[in-house]
């Protein structure tokens, strides 16, 4: 056990000073705090069963910076052979990581919890204490065992890459309202029990048939928000909804969900090799590039012969390795996971909105997508060739840094369009399935829209790893610039946006978009300077060039096309800067 303790305080001490930790933690403030305390004159129970349901979603982002790479970062820095040529085991280390990683997320949500709890008091008193320290405690609970989750991945994974995915995979399985769980399993049990692949609506799972409330059960996201739900409402207001014996089933379900992960890592850990080749991506990637500047008139001769450019062979090389990345593959299993239930949910004719505005919707639906496929795309651009070293093989050779740059954007550009195609195909046959008829007009403008969106966040991400010397470090400053720019929560919404209003001086009323686009033309000129604000104006302006939404109002053909150069000019000038850092930096 002290070896167990002594692990856990220098593994703590080691993860305090990582600044992807305090990143973290900082962006969890950031994206929850502003929204923190009672609003609009909310009862007590309504206003507390917000903060789980914004903190569960929200508390991942700490959970994976902390948890994702506590062994596997051990394992590629080489310093594992060294831990435990200690005298010390592998279960001590696994448990001194569960401990110390486990400690500083519990601090972090603990702190949000204090901060509500504050917050509560001011408004509603000091007699509502134990239902919010109930909420409170189920909330730490649930950080905990999603953090034994992430280290048990994160022993089980030969990389920190790895773990994230498994984590997002995970997450995107069980998520009641965006994951595969409506969509696969709960179809699957309905089949069983009725005969139907169609599941009963029910206002809640109390009201629900018995074998929809043992099945939502057997989820643990579903079970920990029953049972929680159930124990604050024993302990304060509202009646308890469900039984005392289902909900102690799903806290069974939900704290093995937890544990099960963490065992079979530790088994996978225990029998693994630590002293195997960890960089075989990148020892093959220098290979193909010494391969492909070796032997490329016999490799690629029309190729060459076509171009007689190097561009051409960085271009295949890197569009090649690109789609034989586990991050790439991944992304786009994650992409699809997030996309599938909507599409099967909302691809049908609405009579509210007519068989041509159904389709608006399209684009919308893909945001998240074109976010996480564009990041994985650009985030290790280069920032990874720095890490591996392959950079200086690549620029050693007959190259420039300019060239590589832009090698780098149009494969990944490349990329982006390679996965979106056989995407936008599909979807359009299922359009074509649903609605009888094809919309050749409509398919052009939502494809395009989607596929300038991915685009965006590929050239953003590719910037960002031009700057940055790891590709964590990308990927935290892709989502920074989500954080930044975010109409719901991020520092746009509630800093920049009401900033604009107070130095206005045209008698705005309020801060939200509508009121700006209604009432300041400077500000709202001013405004779209967000690339998700003007990203929206060209969606809503292309679909109203076709009247493909009736009602909504009259195109601005310059706030149409500001929002382009807005548009345009945040892509390039991530590219530029990302290019004038890189072709500066020290090799």
């Amino acid at each position: 056990m002290k070896r167990v303790l002594l692990l856990a305080r220098h593994d703590f001490g080691h993860a305090l000073r990582d600044r992807l930790v305090w990143g973290a933690v900082i962006l969890l403030g950031l994206m929850y705090l502003p929204t923190a305390g009672p609003t609009q004159q909310r009862p007590f129970i309504e206003y507390l069963f917000l903060v789980p349901y914004s903190l569960r979603k929200l508390s991942l982002v700490v959970v994976a910076a902390v948890g994702y790479n506590a062994i596997a970062g051990e394992r590629v820095a080489q310093t594992i052979q060294f831990i435990l040529g200690l005298p010390s085991t592998r279960r001590d280390l696994i448990l001194g990581k569960t401990v110390s990683r486990t400690t500083i997320i519990v601090i972090a949500i603990g702190t949000m919890l204090l901060i509500e709890n504050y917050l509560l008091v001011q408004e509603f008193g000091q007699q509502h204490f134990l239902p919010f320290w109930t909420m409170g405690v189920w909330m730490i609970l649930y950080v905990i065992v999603w953090a034994a989750v992430a280290i048990g991945y994160s022993a089980a994974s030969l990389s920190g890459y790895r773990t994230l995915l498994l984590l997002l995979g995970t997450y995107f399985l069980f998520s009641p309202n965006h994951g595969l769980w409506g969509i696969v399993v709960r179809p699957v049990f309905s089949l069983l029990a009725t005969g139907s692949l169609s599941s009963p609506t029910y206002e809640t799972l109390a009201t629900a048939p018995f074998w929809l409330r043992i099945t939502e059960r057997f989820n643990p996201i579903v079970a920990f928000w029953e049972a929680m739900r159930w124990s604050v409402h024993t302990v304060g207001p509202g009646t308890p909804s469900g039984s005392l014996v289902l909900n102690l089933f799903g806290t069974v379900v939900f704290l093995g969900f937890g544990a099960l992960p963490l065992l079979l890592g530790y088994r996978r850990f225990r029998r693994q090799e630590l002293c195997g080749e960890l960089m075989s991506g990148q020892t093959r990637l220098r290979r193909y590039i010494y391969a492909a500047f070796a032997s490329a008139p016999t490799v690629l001769p029309q190729l060459e012969h076509w171009t007689g450019s190097r561009f051409w062979v960085l271009f295949y090389q890197d569009l090649k390795q690109t789609f034989r990345s586990w991050v790439t593959v991944g992304s786009i299993a994650i992409a699809l996971a997030i996309i599938s239930p909507s599409l099967l949910r909302n691809i049908s004719p609405d009579p509210r909105f007519g068989m041509v505005g159904t389709l608006t919707w399209l684009p919308g639906m893909f945001s998240s997508a074109c976010l996480i496929i564009g990041v994985s795309l650009g985030h290790r651009a280069i920032a990874g060739e720095r890490v591996s070293k392959t950079h200086r093989t690549v620029l050693g050779l007959p190259v420039i840094r300019r060239e590589f740059v832009f090698v780098k954007v149009f494969s990944r550009i490349a990329g982006a369009l390679l996965i979106l195609l056989p995407l936008v195909g599909l979807i359009e046959a299922l359009v074509i399935l649903q609605f009888g008829r094809a919309f050749p007009v409509l398919f052009f403008m939502w494809a395009g829209l989607i596929t300038t969106f991915t685009i965006f966040w590929t050239t953003v991400a590719i910037g960002i790893s031009a700057v940055t010397s790891t590709s964590y470090r990308s990927i935290a400053g892709c989502f920074a610039v989500y954080l930044f720019y975010s109409s719901s929560f991020g520092v746009w919404a509630w800093g920049v946006r009401p900033l604009l209003v107070a130095l206005s001086g045209d008698g705005v009323s309020g801060s939200t978009v509508s009121q700006i686009q209604h009432e300041a033309s400077v500000v709202q000129f001013i405004d779209h300077l967000n690339p998700f604000l003007a990203y929206q104006t060209i969606k809503e302006g292309l679909f109203i060039l076709v009247d493909a939404t009736p009602g909504v109002a009259t195109l601005s053909v310059p706030l149409f096309l500001f929002s382009i150069s807005a548009l345009l000019f945040t892509s390039g000038s991530s590219l530029y800067l990302g290019y004038r850092r890189f072709k500066k930096s020290d090799l």
